[in-house]
């Protein structure tokens, strides 16, 4: 243990609060005063008590003097027997009731000079209970050289116990990045001396970029943080210090967590189509939006067209509003809407603009039909269109007149159009509209001429006149069949149907044979057959000819049934006896005619049938 000096600390490891008698040596008497500092410490800190000496112009009139210091509080020290270091004290005893004593002698030393202040070092005791303890200062003696009393005053001073606030962690903050402060509750301060609501609070720790305060209400401590972009995603520990009136502190950690910043987000756009030198716009499914509200930025790519136009972007709905001009090159264009956020994150949707045109139709040629003719065939155009397939073009066809059916089929870009014209259409040439229309709707349209022809007659090849005896069958054919140029052939009839007395007369409707049936009853004679061949639209050919029904009975020459005496040959004549015996009837040879070699035609005039 050190020997209290002028100038130097007394220091003593375990020394309680108490009476402190310090002696020192000086020249000659003279006034002085004694002032006790005032201290603060935790139980069980060594502090320091500072006792200042002054008044005395000449240090050298202070010879000696006695300080007893006492503390209130109930424990004191024992004396310091003079002449001897300063022993450890291990604590203090109860002498007076109220108050800790401690005395100690201070040996001879150099002159204690004007202003001087000495201090003695202590322990605090642990067992001291935290308050405001009041050093006074008493048995004041001091003496000179002649040992005289001189005069002299005290100061009192004060030790205040303190003991560290407590700092107790009761949540964390969870922020994103480039989000707005965010307020949590994050732990309780108290402290034995002082009002919760009155301790101090503070932060250190919270890296570049990120921003922590605390504010203490009646106790409980709320801490408001954000962190910029540059603050990486992750658990960050925040020293919180709480600070007593003292000057005494306590701590401990609360987290700030802090989230990777969200990337802002649109919607979709759909694909649009605009004719050259219109203008038009599109909607995303959603607006731009950002989880923290930190979008900077909405831009549309590109912002001008090849061969002219414009595209701009409204930041708060995302409307893509496109303006083209007639020179706006034709075809696709993609179109992209980029939304970044203050951290640079971003959110990319495309879409494709197609510039178009109307599609093209250009007449290459007619097709031509005739009056109730079957569909005629011919290819009148041609399409094309700079967006779709030329073969992908719908066409149709107006303008036709009643009775007139036009159909046109688009085949990889060459229309032919299928043109049938009922009777009643007048022979002309007739104006039809082709209309080609693409997949957006767009048209063209061009004209192709329907040429209508009359209506050619039927045609049937001329009969030659036939005959049949009664009871027998005839078959008649033309010459030529029935035909027609445009195939419309509506009937092939055959008048009479029936034959007069009998029989039955009919007609194949392909080849135009007449069929001729006779019986035996059919009239006799020739009768006239008539072929009648028409058309659709009425047109008819005429074919006649003589059919005659012969009776078979020889020698019948006018055919009525019987042999009348003008009708008999020189052989008949000779058998009746009025001409010679035609040698022809002597079949035999026998030089007479016996009954077998007469014809029934004979025999019938012979009187014998």
């Amino acid at each position: 243990m050190e020997r209290f000096k002028q100038g130097r600390t007394l220091s003593t490891a375990t020394y309680g609060l108490g009476a402190i008698l310090i002696m020192a040596t000086a020249g000659l008497a003279h006034a002085a005063t004694v002032t006790v500092g005032s201290v603060i410490g935790h139980p069980g800190d060594a502090v320091e008590v500072p006792i200042n000496f002054s008044g005395s112009p000449d240090p050298a009139s202070i010879v000696s003097f006695t300080v007893t210091l006492s503390i209130t509080g109930g424990f004191a020290a024992p004396t310091v027997a003079a002449g001897a270091d300063y022993p450890d004290l291990d604590g203090f005893v109860d002498d007076i009731a109220g108050d800790f004593r401690v005395t100690a002698l201070v040996l001879s030393g150099a002159n204690v000079g004007d202003g001087e202040v000495l201090k003695l070092t202590f322990t605090i005791p642990g067992v001291l209970p935290s308050g405001d303890y009041a050093i006074v200062a008493s048995s004041l003696e001091v003496r000179d050289i002649t040992n005289a009393p001189v005069p002299s005053t005290t100061v009192d001073g004060n030790i205040t116990v303190n003991t560290d606030p407590t700092v107790t962690i009761t949540g964390d903050v969870s922020v994103v990045q480039d989000s707005p402060a965010v307020t949590s509750d994050v732990a309780t301060v108290a402290d034995a001396e002082d009002l919760n609501g009155s301790l101090g609070v503070s932060v250190t720790g919270a890296p570049a970029g990120m921003t922590v305060t605390v504010v203490n209400n009646l106790g409980t401590v709320s801490a408001t943080a954000s962190a910029d972009c540059t603050v990486i995603p992750g658990i960050y520990p925040i020293t919180l210090t709480a600070t007593d009136s003292g000057g005494f502190t306590g701590s401990a950690n609360f987290n700030v967590n802090v989230a990777a910043n969200p990337a802002p987000t649109v919607g979709t756009y759909g694909n649009i189509v605009i004719i050259g030198g219109n203008v038009d716009s599109v909607l995303p499914s959603a607006a731009p939006a950002d989880a923290n509200n930190n979008i900077t930025s909405v831009g549309v790519s590109p912002t001008a067209l090849p061969g002219g136009g414009t595209v701009a972007v409204n930041a708060g709905t995302g409307e893509v509003t496109i303006t083209t001009t007639t020179s706006t090159t034709l075809g696709n264009h993609l179109i992209t809407v980029t939304v970044t956020d203050n951290c640079g994150a971003t959110d990319v949707e495309s879409f494709t603009l197609t510039v178009t045109g109307p599609p093209t139709a250009t007449t290459t040629g007619s097709v031509t039909t005739s009056q109730g003719g079957a569909g005629t065939t011919a290819n009148v155009a041609t399409v094309s269109d700079t967006e779709d397939a030329a073969g992908t073009l719908g066409v149709g066809a107006t303008g036709q007149p009643a009775g007139m059916i036009v159909t046109v089929l688009n085949t990889a870009g060459v229309v032919s159009a299928t043109a049938t014209a009922a009777c009643t259409v007048i022979p002309a040439t007739y104006p039809i509209t082709l209309t080609v229309t693409d997949s957006d709707l767009l048209t063209d349209t061009t004209n192709f001429d329907v040429i209508v022809t009359a209506n050619p007659a039927p045609t049937l090849g001329a009969y030659a006149d036939d005959s049949a005896v009664r009871g027998d069958s005839a078959i008649v054919a033309p010459a030529a069949a029935p035909a027609d140029g445009n195939d419309n052939i509506a009937t092939v009839e055959v008048s009479p149907t029936a034959l007069p007395g009998g029989g039955t007369v009919s007609v194949d409707a392909v080849t135009g044979d007449v069929t001729v049936n006779t019986t035996a009853t059919s009239t006799l004679g020739g009768h006239v057959i008539t072929v009648t061949v028409t058309d659709d639209c009425g047109e008819t050919a005429v074919q006649a000819f003589t059919f005659t029904v012969l009776s078979g009975i020889p020698g019948d020459e006018n055919n009525d049934g019987t042999v009348d005496l003008g009708e008999l040959t020189a052989t008949q004549l000779a058998y009746r006896g009025t001409g010679p015996v035609p040698p022809t009837a002597d079949t035999d040879d026998s030089g007479t005619i016996e009954f077998a070699e007469l014809t029934v035609v004979l025999l019938h005039y012979r009187g014998l049938l």
